[in-house]
């Protein structure tokens, strides 16, 4: 007999999900499609009468209520039958939730039991609970995890058979859809010993939803202590499954066994990455004393420990990298975490943190992390060196210290751009650190002969918790049209020591025109086209004279494969046969796209957009993408415009045939609803020119995403000579032609006409919003109100002198939400006198121009603003940092205005700027002047004119 334990009951459609599929009956392939189609903010239905809904007896349902650590944050967001939110607090949803268990019991008296504990903490309510289980088995679910019925009955008979063999059965295996020869049965069916480590190497396992024997936890108890999150219950695991050393694992028997999935869980909810609790404390109290509790036992750590605890290292570190970073640890906080992985370190084996060839993805952290997480480990002892070595075949071979890893290393060259201007054929690479010049050194080949590499500057780190950590090696080739013969065939080697590694050639971003996933893709230019050689990873590049048939033919390989290949992309073979059937309609007009937020207009797409429509002298055709239901479409089209709505047929072959793309933010391919698998099957057909017109002015140090090669820009235009400075930088990549002084469009617009407006308006931060989706605000945050950022806020609003003097001197105060944070509006409740509003919802043109000051912190629409010549003042509380690194505008000597920085200190001075009729001080009119290169309304047609110019050019030099 089976015990399921359902722990974490604080939402209401987490617990009905978990449920509805224990009593479901076995799925068809239908009702797996449905499955997937599960709403996110799942309304509550009374279902659980319906055919087919008996529960087995075998089963005890305990539904287990604990005191949660973050009741007083717990939020829930539901979306009713009307479309409207409503915001839950914790005692309603438990009020939902006991309504729903009582349903569930009445039905099954003695197999649902509900075991209330809410005045104790979670893991040592899971310990007094299990110690009092008198079945076989059993299952502890968190509430929103799906499993039938029979996946359960299946797993306990097969549990019986295994006997004492086994304590544990894992029920969620990755990655072992993949068959290793010789080592994974089809089935997957068996015990297997942790001591053979190489098995799980190569499958990355977990924990998780495990079926536990109950006669084994005798002596287990989870680390009361452990605190938030998952840690406390892997350890423990760890520790049970390290007793016998085996595990048992079964699949095949049952279709949706070892599937266990967790997609029903609201998605409105704060991920676990992005809570402080889920680093430091999380290592510190449960991973850290598991192996310091080990190595005191058993004088070693066994490999599998190893390996699962530094999956978890990496876990943390892969979710900050780069532009995800969530600014969760900065400055002593970031430096105590680092102590503590240092420590955990300590324990980790070298060969396990460079990582093998032909690991499980969870357990390679690749080159960049493992260089990160070595320089924690060694600090200023560390000493990597890099050569080429033969053992059964050449490869790369490192030492640590001097000591040489066993590990094998066959780098990889990246395709990371292509281009053919000027009669010249471009193509930028990236490589590993070692392959440059200080280590291995790479040499091109071009029909076997050496051909000139150029190291370009351009910014390549690799970045976790916004530090610089790793940087990979950047070269250009640059073959001119002339020097090509009628086929030239491109690769690359290693070669030292007498020894030679010929190095694979792959890609994978969509602005290297073709894709090494993608069998047969291949890109034109001149007589000429491109495409891999070689099978696997790529071994070269081939640029070979193609007439018609030759291209003809190898269109048709790339359909075939997508249609039936191994890696067949029907979406993109579709979207490919539309781009096929509609070119000769398409093929001669010069389309030009601009767009915004897509859920909002009113940037610079939309301005310049209309400044397209205008300009009747000239063969371009204009789109304006925005979405179907964005209230600003319908305001477009009362207007007299033509967007296109975003997502549909029409729009997606417009950008597929596109000559020049506007665009206010990136990822391109994003905004034109193009997603990432389709894109790599359709990447080669691309031919438009990117540009960039700007959300906000690049003054501060963005060369992370905003280097020329990201998105492949060829012009960039800037409204300020130290825009042009900053974009100037060799990280940056940007040659002199491709920067243009011109303004930018939004600018078009700006007029003053002051209604005596204070508008406050501060800019957001990655850690105080939910996750983006493509196209759409983000969703209410429910620990927002727990944030720095709101109460600093929401104290300056209500602040009683700023109120009082703003009414005596007859002034409005406005505090505009950025779009980012507008969901959190209700967050604020009612202020005399201060009006908010959400930045969705209103027309930025017109609140600028009607405001009389701004107080901003680090907002690019202060450059709207002063570009009016009027007052802007500073807000630059230390608790809250600027979410970007100063670049080409520094406060202190080019601000537009006073910077603040306690609170008291900024009302005064808000008070006596609306004392004075917030008039702009010489000062700064000064400052203003310099920055700005126009103060003009001709920013488009400077635009238009330049981009008509570029046309020209290109045309000219094909």
């Amino acid at each position: 007999m089976v015990t399921v334990l359902v722990s974490e009951i604080y939402k209401i459609n987490s617990i009905q999900i978990t449920m509805e599929k224990l009593l479901e009956k076995r799925p068809t392939e239908e009702d797996e499609k449905e499955e997937e189609k599960i709403d996110e903010d799942m309304e509550i239905q009374d279902n659980l009468s319906e055919e087919n809904t008996e529960l087995d007896k075998q089963l005890k349902i305990l539904l287990l209520h604990y005191r949660p650590d973050n009741k007083h944050t717990l939020r829930l967001v539901m979306t009713g039958e009307d479309g409207e939110q409503k915001l839950y607090t914790y005692e309603e949803m438990q009020d939902m939730i006991l309504e729903y268990e009582n349903e569930l019991m009445e039905l099954y008296p003695e197999q649902v039991q509900r075991i209330d504990m809410q005045d104790i903490p979670k893991w040592q309510a899971l310990n007094q609970v299990i110690d009092g289980l008198d079945t076989d088995y059993f299952q502890i679910l968190q509430a929103g995890d799906r499993i039938s019925q029979e996946t359960l009955t299946t797993s306990e008979e097969y549990m019986d058979e295994v006997g004492e063999g086994a304590d544990i059965l894992l029920m969620n295996l990755y990655n072992s859809k993949k068959l290793i020869r010789g080592v994974q049965p089809k089935a997957l069916k068996g015990v297997y010993s942790l001591d053979y480590i190489d098995w799980f190497r190569k499958n990355e396992w977990t924990f998780t939803n495990c079926l536990i024997r109950r006669s084994a936890w005798d002596g287990i108890h989870f680390n009361e202590e452990g605190g938030y999150g998952y840690a406390p219950y892997a350890v423990t695991m760890l520790e049970l499954a390290n007793r016998k050393r085996n595990l048992a694992m079964y699949r095949g028997a049952y279709p949706k066994f070892g599937y266990v999935n967790t997609a029903g869980r609201p998605k409105k909810e704060i991920p676990e990455e992005e809570t402080k609790e889920f680093y430091t404390e999380e290592l510190e109290k449960n991973y850290l004393p598991a192996l310091q509790w080990v190595m005191e036992r058993d004088q070693e750590i066994p490999r599998d420990v190893q390996y699962y605890i530094f999956g978890e290292l990496c876990r943390r570190f892969k979710h900050n990298r780069d532009s995800k970073d969530k600014k969760l640890l900065q400055g002593e906080k970031l430096q105590e975490f680092k102590e503590v992985c240092k420590n955990i370190l300590k324990y980790i084996d070298d060969d396990i943190i460079w990582g093998y060839a032909g690991s499980a993805k969870k357990y390679t952290p690749g080159n960049a992390l493992a260089y990160a997480l070595f320089q924690i480990k060694y600090g200023e002892d560390l000493n990597m060196e890099f050569g080429l070595q033969k053992r059964e075949r050449v490869s790369v071979q490192s030492r640590m210290n001097g000591r040489l890893l066993p590990n094998e290393l066959i780098p990889t060259i990246h395709v990371d751009l292509m281009n053919y201007e000027k009669k010249t054929l471009s193509i930028e690479f990236s490589a590993p650190k070692f392959a440059g010049p200080e280590g291995v050194e790479v040499k091109a080949l071009i029909n076997d002969q050496e051909y000139p590499i150029q190291e370009t500057p351009r910014y390549s780190y690799v970045r976790f918790f916004s530090e610089n950590v790793y940087k990979l090696f950047t070269f250009i080739i640059e073959i001119p049209y002339e020097q090509l013969q009628e086929r030239n065939v491109l690769s690359f080697k290693l070669k030292q020591n007498g020894n030679e590694l010929m190095l694979p050639v792959i890609s994978g971003r969509y602005v290297s025109r073709i894709n090494s996933t993608v069998p047969g893709s291949y890109w034109c230019f001149g007589e000429y086209m491109v495409r891999f050689v070689g099978k696997f990873k790529h071994n070269a590049i081939i640029i070979e004279k193609a007439g018609r048939k030759k291209r003809i033919i190898q269109e048709l390989r790339v359909l075939k494969n997508m249609w039936s290949g191994k890696t067949k992309n029907r979406a993109a073979l579709k979207l490919r046969l539309l781009y096929w059937l509609t070119r000769p309609y398409y093929k001669n007009k010069n389309i030009w796209i601009a767009f915004d937020k897509l859920y909002k207009g009113g940037d610079c797409g939309e301005y310049f957009y209309k400044y397209m429509c205008s300009r009747k002298d000239s063969n371009v055709y204009p789109v304006y993408i925005i979405n179907e239901d964005a209230p600003d479409r319908q305001r477009l089209i009362e207007e007299g415009y033509h967007p296109v709505s975003r997502s549909t047929w029409k729009q997606k072959l417009l950008f597929l045939n596109s000559k020049m793309i506007f665009a206010t933010h990136v990822p391109i391919p994003g905004f034109n609803a193009i997603a990432k698998n389709v894109l790599k099957g359709i990447q080669d057909r691309l031919e438009y020119s990117p540009t960039c017109i700007q959300h906000g002015l690049t003054v501060q140090y963005l060369a992370h995403d905003s280097h020329r090669q990201f998105n492949n820009n060829k012009r960039y235009y800037c409204a300020s000579k130290y825009e042009i400075q900053n974009l100037s930088l060799p990280e940056y990549d940007y040659r002199p032609e491709h920067l243009k002084l011109t303004g930018v469009p939004r600018y078009d617009g700006l007029v003053n006409k002051d209604q005596r407006q204070i508008l406050i308006t501060p800019t957001w931060r990655s850690y105080i919003a939910m996750p983006s989706v493509m196209g759409k605000s983000r969703p209410y945050n429910p620990n927002f109100k727990e944030t720095d950022y709101f109460r600093i806020y929401n104290d300056l609003i209500h602040d009683q002198k700023l109120i009082e003097t703003a009414k005596r001197t007859g002034y409005k105060l406005i505090y505009l939400l950025h779009p980012i944070t507008s969901a959190q509006l209700e967050d604020y409740g009612e202020v005399e006198n201060v009006e908010l509003i959400q930045a969705t919802t209103v027309n930025y043109e017109k609140i600028l121009c009607e405001s009389s000051l701004m107080v901003t912190d680090y907002s690019g629409v202060q450059f709207d603003f002063a570009y009016m010549r009027k007052p802007v003042v500073y807000y630059h509380p230390p608790k809250l940092p600027p979410h970007y690194v100063e670049g080409g505008f520094f406060y202190d000597t080019q601000g537009f205005g006073e910077i603040c920085t306690e609170h008291k200190q900024l009302v005064d001075t808000i008070c006596d700027y609306m004392e004075h009729e917030c008039k702009l001080k010489d000062y700064y009119k000064a400052r203003q002047d310099d920055f700005f290169a126009y103060a003009d309304h001709d920013n488009c047609k400077r635009i238009f004119e330049d981009a008509i110019a570029y046309q020209k050019e290109l045309a000219e030099n094909r």
